[in-house]
């Protein structure tokens, strides 16, 4: 795989279904070019450069003061309303940030709530997203911690709530500093805002993600067993990417030593115990994949798709990369929406290759 550098744009479609959207995207203020000397920085990784869609920065973080958090997406202005795109950048054509980029004012509903002293967000319109939380969003922990920060991180609410509890915790972030956010917003008087992280761009920055990796496993570890070769596999309640023929491929596994595992009924902590141990995993797409980050160097990944799956969906490809996995990709051969059935015969040739 070629990998490039994810970019954020919005297509000439998307600008028609939201006509604001381009005017206020190109409104948008970089935060060094605001607050160059507020930079500090991120002494772990002292002379390296973070690859993001800015180009390469210095990782670290700078601080905007006066700033307010408003709507769903917790989009930053300044006192003079100014937005500020770092908070906006890399999450895809996501509908819902263009809807409230296209009907962005500055608002005073966050002057009006609760206002916080010292803060991090890690919330943005992906934050409902497992994928995006663990690999946009909790790197920035990194980031500010080792950065000297001791203030308070908001924190998305919703179906994740907990999940981003607990994977604070492994950082050593007690609930005492977790500030969940409210959509009618709130004013912080000093926002500490890190380098821009995407986990699309994980490829280019490998000894970040290693160390961010090396911070979660050392305190997720317990003893437990678990099967070396793994299927995550998906519930029939789940809402997609469902496979049809599970109980065909689960039986298919079986007889080459898998072990079927269902990641929702696991603590966070016990899922990367779990990974952490597995030499090889099958999955379909989806954001238990994410875990692949925790398994051992040089293992072996195959991911399910959906028919004529969307190939700019190769974030747990990019992944592998950057843990040297085997990566290897069966798509379904036939049309069943965002479920998908497994060509067992094609799944019996991969796992002929990748199981030794």
């Amino acid at each position: 795989m070629t990998v490039q550098p994810f970019r954020f744009l919005v297509t000439q479609q998307e600008h028609e279904r939201h006509p604001r959207t381009k005017d206020v995207l190109a409104a948008q203020v970089s935060v060094p070019a605001l607050f160059p000397d507020s930079f500090r920085a991120y002494s772990a990784l002292k002379g390296e450069l973070c690859r993001d869609i800015y180009g390469d920065m210095p990782y670290g973080v700078y601080v905007a003061p006066e700033a307010v958090l408003s709507g769903k997406g917790a989009l930053i202005s300044l006192s003079d309303g100014k937005l500020i795109r770092e908070q906006n950048a890399g999450l895809l054509e996501h509908d819902d940030l263009l809807k409230e980029l296209a009907s962005f004012t500055p608002s005073a509903s966050g002057r009006e709530a609760a206002r916080i002293e010292e803060a991090v967000s890690l919330v943005s319109t992906c934050t409902d997203c497992f994928w995006h939380w663990m690999m946009d969003s909790l790197p920035k922990v990194v980031l500010t911690e080792e950065s000297g920060f001791s203030g308070a991180y908001i924190v998305p609410t919703g179906e994740l709530a907990r999940t981003c509890v607990e994977s604070l915790a492994l950082l050593g972030i007690g609930p005492e500093r977790c500030v969940p956010y409210s959509d009618r917003g709130c004013a912080v008087t000093r926002l500490w805002i890190p380098t821009y992280f995407s986990g699309f761009n994980a490829p280019f920055n490998p000894a970040f993600i290693k160390r961010y990796r090396e911070r979660l496993l050392s305190s997720a570890k317990i003893d437990m067993d678990s099967p070396e070769r793994m299927y995550v596999a998906r519930k029939s309640s789940a809402r997609h990417r469902r496979v049809i023929n599970h109980e065909a491929v689960e039986v298919t596994l079986k007889e080459y030593g898998f072990g079927t595992v269902f990641f929702e009924d696991r603590t966070l902590r016990e899922q990367i115990s779990l990974a952490s141990r597995a030499s090889i995993i099958v999955a379909p797409h989806g954001s238990g994949l994410t875990h692949s980050l925790f398994m051992k160097e040089g293992s072996s990944l195959v991911e399910l798709f959906p028919f004529r799956r969307n190939y700019s969906c190769d974030c747990y490809e990019r992944l592998a990369t950057v843990m040297s996995h085997r990566y290897v990709s069966l798509e379904s051969d036939t049309d069943r929406g965002d479920d998908l059935f497994v060509d067992i015969e094609k799944l019996r040739a991969i796992l002929g290759a990748v199981v030794r």
